[in-house]
């Protein structure tokens, strides 16, 4: 392996490239890199958002021995300034072993009253390939819990998580790691534009303006996803995966919502707990995640060759 790029700590290598190909699943170094591109690129200035490493989520995961070393860890990501963390969850067995499914694990917290002493953190769970992740969403939930010097959970013991059930559904057994990263950057703008037209609600100060996608590099407000009803392309199932590394989503990445139409994300659930459903549609086809495949590509290629600039 060859490094090509290092963008902010993400070290890049020419085989993680090559991930970004159509029928490939996406490692660690892959999502590291757009999480990235998302802190600096697209939402530049909002603190407040974490988009969690994948090495830092293994950490968490399997090298925290007791109660002051999540807690050590929790003020090292500064989770008391953040008002949402992105986490990519794995279900890889431990620190040397490689999993074969990724899903997002969205934790917002959330402020009673505008008094920050009434705030409580809330976990929402989006798995592309529903129920695969669902005991690693809980358990690591569990270990965010602690890192935030909650110690009234107990070692392992799941912390309560909402499983979305109309969380947009892969359809072939490779796109988890995309589904993944484009979920995460959905949600991330639409808290960043719920933010922004409050403050503008309470401010003479014009709202800034709308981030470009960290996928097609256009203004969020000229991306308009398309919904299509076409047939689900072949997956790839009974293969072993490509790349990744310990704890990496490399592998295969069991089918889930074969055949079934499950196109939308939550912003906002009804209720809570068991399988919170979605009331906001947003478009994610497969023929929409294919394209935005090549398009992350094409900015990876740039960022490689621009030295960092992407």
């Amino acid at each position: 392996m060859t490094q090509v790029l290092n963008y902010h700590d993400a070290v890049v290598y020419d085989t993680d490239v090559a991930l970004f190909g159509e029928g490939e699943w996406l490692n660690d170094n892959c999502i590291n890199w757009f999480f990235r591109v998302l802190e600096h690129e697209v939402f530049p200035g909002k603190t407040d958002l974490l988009f969690m490493d994948p090495a830092v989520v293994s950490c968490m995961m399997n090298q925290c021995d007791d109660l002051e070393e999540y807690e050590d860890l929790g003020r090292g990501l500064e989770l008391a300034t953040r008002s949402m963390v992105f986490v990519p969850v794995n279900n890889a067995a431990g620190p040397f072993s490689r999993g074969s499914h990724w899903s997002l694990l969205v934790c917002e917290k959330e402020v009673a009253g505008g008094d920050e002493r009434r705030s409580h953190w809330r976990f929402r769970h989006f798995d592309s390939s529903e129920g695969s992740n669902r005991t690693p969403a809980e358990l690591t939930a569990a270990k965010f819990v602690q890192m935030l010097g909650e110690k009234s959970v107990g070692e392992g013991k799941p912390s309560r998580v909402e499983h979305v059930r109309d969380a947009p559904q892969q359809r072939n057994a490779f796109d988890c790691g995309m589904y993944t990263i484009l979920l995460a950057e959905r949600l991330a703008s639409k808290a960043a534009a719920a933010a922004a037209a409050a403050n503008q609600q309470s401010s003479t100060t014009p709202t800034p303006p709308v981030a470009a996608s960290a996928v097609t590099g256009v203004p969020r407000g000229n991306m308009t996803p398309r919904h299509d009803n076409e047939a689900a392309p072949a997956g790839k199932g009974g293969e072993e995966g490509t790349g990744g590394d310990a704890g990496s989503g490399g592998g295969l990445c069991s089918v889930g919502g074969v055949g079934r139409d499950k196109n939308s994300v939550v912003v906002k659930e009804n209720g809570s707990g068991e399988g919170s459903r979605a009331v906001e549609p947003m478009a994610m086809s497969p023929k929409f995640v294919s394209s935005a495949r090549t398009l992350a590509r094409e900015r990876l290629y740039r960022c490689i060759e621009n030295q960092g600039r992407c």
